[in-house]
C-alpha cells in the first residue's frame, strides 16, 4: 500500500490535480451557478470566432444558447432531485 501511495505521490503534487478538485467542489455546491459560467464563456467564445472569421454577428445564436442552457438547467435539477 505504501508502495503505491509513494508511486503516485508525484502525480497528486501536480497542480492540475488541485484545480480539478476544487472544480468538482464547486459543481457540487454550486451546479446551477457552473452550467450559467460555462455557457456564458462557450457563447462568448462561439461569438469571438464568428466575427473574427466572418466579421458578422448572428444575433439569433442567442436563442440556441439560451435554449441549451434551458436543457442544461433542467438536467441539473432532474440529477439534483436524482440524489435527495
Amino acid at each position: 500500500m505504501d508502495y503505491k501511495k509513494k508511486l503516485m505521490q508525484p502525480f497528486y503534487d501536480f497542480p492540475g490535480v488541485n484545480i480539478m478538485n476544487s472544480y468538482k467542489k464547486f459543481y457540487q455546491n454550486h451546479p446551477y451557478l457552473n452550467v450559467l459560467i460555462s455557457l456564458s464563456i462557450a457563447s462568448l467564445i462561439g461569438i469571438a470566432i464568428e466575427y473574427i472569421i466572418n466579421r458578422d454577428f448572428i444575433g439569433s445564436g442567442f436563442y440556441t444558447a439560451l435554449f441549451l442552457m434551458l436543457l442544461q438547467l433542467l438536467r441539473v435539477r432532474r440529477e439534483q432531485k436524482n440524489l435527495k
